[in-house]
């Protein structure tokens, strides 16, 4: 479910009214010329909401005019004072959804839906809750197209925190809708099975729920011909051992094909109810994470966090006076420094969250491992875009440290996630 909260035209407090605030706020209301933060500042509380209704709500919005006009995610909420009633109310604790965000493109410029006259109401999560009538199996074999921050992946959706993607649909050019639930079904000799599911979804937020959203791209594998592809909000993907075995899909749904040659098989509509069923057990019972490298919208906005990461690393050895190579393409770490016959193997990792633990391919722990003493890991925590989309190279901390996994810190197998001593 949604909190959406009606908010009235912008009204300026009066000097009583600014003392008496709880949360100092000088003005409240619908103000257009604001930005998204401020707007949440000045809206975020106090309301009369029931503490265990809200405690595992995700988003809020702000309606205005019959319009969502903002979307927030939630972090939590507190107990606020309030002098014209009794007791107190509460506030919400959070931050505005990147514009860029799935949830933020399904949510913002669209009617609002109205339970009555309350100036707050529940609704219905468009996208996660959202019953769909048709279901399609998309493919994976990582002996053929790397993931390669899978694992972050799988913790997000653990916390909650859907992940958008663009996949391919194979041959097939049409018949998913936006809503459409999607299964991902994992090939190849390491393990086969269902280990994902979501919604079909149109990142451009121009489609409507009858509209064709399979669009053609360059092709995934590098070739010069197109592909046909979906974008995707999984919701929950899981670790490889896992998944919902291949066998157990074949004895449960016999009349189902389960060993398609490509993606974009659909399910067979009298099978999806039972299979939603046994998948949502099946996930009841799998893999619980802890928070790690956090959540990013989409594999554009990863590749960006981890370039910058990089590339703020390499320069610091540059400025101190070493020669530095980039291999972030051709080996386990990204770059290799040397100077005054001394090297270094430099691992840098870029995260929006804090920076506590980290993400590690297998490659990368064993180099480290082969190479003691002589590798440094740089973290930069807390990073942010701008409202152009660019790096924010002023916000978030940076971090260099020997990187040494095996000596300090705790490795959990997924790829492998470092909770790093420092």
């Amino acid at each position: 479910m949604v909190i959406q909260i009606r908010l009235s035209d912008r009204v300026d407090h009066t000097p009583e009214e600014v003392a008496s605030d709880s949360l100092n706020r000088f003005w409240r209301g619908y103000d257009s010329t604001v930005s998204d933060e401020q707007l949440w500042e000045h809206n975020r509380g106090r309301w009369s909401l029931a503490e265990g209704r809200i405690a595992d709500e995700r988003y809020a919005t702000f309606v205005h005019d019959g319009e969502v006009v903002a979307a927030y995610v939630i972090h939590g909420h507190e107990r606020v004072t309030d002098p014209g009633a009794r007791g107190t109310k509460i506030a919400l604790i959070g931050e505005p959804l990147a514009s860029t965000d799935p949830m933020h493109q399904l949510l913002v410029r669209h009617p609002a839906t109205h339970a009555g006259r309350n100036a707050v109401n529940y609704v219905v999560d468009p996208v996660i809750e959202r019953e769909t009538s048709r279901a399609f199996l998309l493919t994976w074999n990582p002996e053929k197209s790397d993931w390669a921050d899978f694992g972050q992946c799988v913790l997000a959706t653990d916390e909650g925190k859907p992940v958008g993607e663009t996949w391919s649909t194979g041959n097939r050019t049409s018949g998913i809708r936006s809503g459409d639930l999607i299964f991902l079904l994992r090939q190849g000799p390491q393990g086969r099975g269902i280990i994902g599911s979501g919604h079909a979804i149109n990142f451009d937020g121009n489609a409507g729920p009858d509209d064709e959203i399979i669009h053609t791209d360059v092709h995934w594998d590098g070739t010069a011909t197109t592909a046909n592809y979906v974008d995707v909000l999984w919701d929950r993907l899981l670790p490889p051992d896992g998944l919902l075995p291949l066998d157990e899909l074949k004895e449960k749904f016999p009349d189902q094909n389960w060993t398609p040659l490509a993606s974009g098989t659909e399910i067979q509509p009298g099978l999806i109810e039972r299979l939603e069923s046994v998948w949502s057990n099946h996930v009841g019972d799998s893999f619980v994470t802890a928070p790690g490298q956090g959540y990013l919208v989409n594999s554009a906005q990863r590749k960006a966090i981890e370039d910058a990461a990089q590339d703020w690393l390499m320069q610091h050895y540059r400025d101190d006076g070493w020669k530095v190579k980039d291999t972030r393409y051709s080996g386990p770490y990204d770059a290799i420094a040397t100077k005054d016959g001394d090297t270094v193997y430099l691992e840098a990792k870029g995260t929006q969250s804090s920076g506590d633990a980290v993400f590690l391919t297998h490659g990368e722990v064993e180099h480290a491992r082969r190479h003691p003493g002589d590798c440094v890991i740089g973290i930069w925590s807390g990073i942010r875009f701008t409202d152009d989309g660019e790096i924010d190279q002023g916000a978030g901390e940076t971090l260099i440290m020997p990187f040494e996994p095996y000596v300090d810190g705790t490795l959990t197998p997924l790829q492998y996630r470092w909770q790093h001593g420092c």
